[in-house]
C-alpha cells in the first residue's frame, strides 16, 4: 500500500488552544498581549475550520484512491503533527508516500518549511508534489466558482502574505499567484 501525506499549517482548534499553538510557532512562550490578540481574533471567528476542511479533503482523497493508498494529514504547528503522521504511516507500513501541501503555491516559507520536517525523518520514501497551481484541475475549479458568481462586481484577488524578504531571494510564491489569476482572469472571461 501507498500513503499520500496531505501536509498544512495548522491552527488551533479552539481558544484555550491558542497558547500552545502560538509557543510551537515560535519556539518559545510569546508575550501575554501577543496571546491576548491572537485570542481575540479567534473569539471573532469563533474557530478555525482548517482541520476539518482538511480532514475532509483527506476522507475525499481516500474514497477517491481506494484500498491501494492510505491517506494520511500532518500540520506543521498543531495536531495532528507531521511527525506524528509520519509516525502512524510507519506503522501502518507504508514504504512510499506523496506528500502534497495543501496550497498550490510553492514558498520556501510554507511548503519549503513543510519539507524539512518531513525530509530524512522517516524511512519511508517521499515524493513531494511541490506546486499544483497550474494544475489544470485547480484552475477550472477556481474559473467555476468565480463564473458562479459573476454578478458585474468587480473581483480582486487576494493572496496570503509572506515577508518581503522572499522576493530578495527569488522565491516563485509571488510569479505563481500572478500567473494563477491572469490565467483564472483569462479563462473566466469578462470580470
Amino acid at each position: 500500500m501507498k500513503g499520500v501525506l496531505l501536509m498544512g499549517y495548522g491552527s488551533p482548534e479552539t481558544e484555550s488552544d491558542v497558547t500552545e499553538y502560538f509557543t510551537d510557532i515560535r519556539g518559545h512562550v510569546p508575550g501575554i498581549a501577543e496571546i491576548e490578540s491572537l485570542k481575540e481574533r479567534y473569539r471573532k471567528i469563533g474557530r478555525s475550520p482548517l482541520l476539518e476542511i482538511t480532514l475532509r479533503q483527506a476522507k475525499a482523497l481516500q474514497a477517491l484512491l481506494g484500498k491501494d493508498y492510505a491517506v494520511y494529514v500532518g500540520m506543521k504547528h498543531w495536531k495532528p503533527y507531521l511527525r506524528d503522521a509520519l509516525e502512524e504511516m510507519e506503522k501502518d507500513g507504508i514504504q512510499e508516500a506523496v506528500a502534497i501541501a495543501m496550497t498550490p503555491y510553492f514558498s520556501s516559507m510554507s511548503v519549503g518549511s513543510y519539507m524539512k520536517l518531513v525530509e530524512g525523518k522517516t524511512r519511508i520514501k517521499i515524493n513531494f508534489v511541490k506546486s499544483w497551481c497550474r494544475n489544470g484541475f485547480f484552475l477550472r475549479a477556481v474559473e467555476e466558482k468565480l463564473n458562479a458568481i459573476k454578478d458585474g462586481s468587480p473581483v480582486i484577488f487576494t493572496a496570503h502574505s509572506l515577508p518581503e524578504r522572499i522576493l530578495e531571494i527569488k522565491d516563485p510564491y509571488v510569479d505563481e499567484i500572478r500567473e494563477t489569476c491572469a490565467k483564472i482572469a483569462a479563462m473566466a472571461g469578462p470580470l
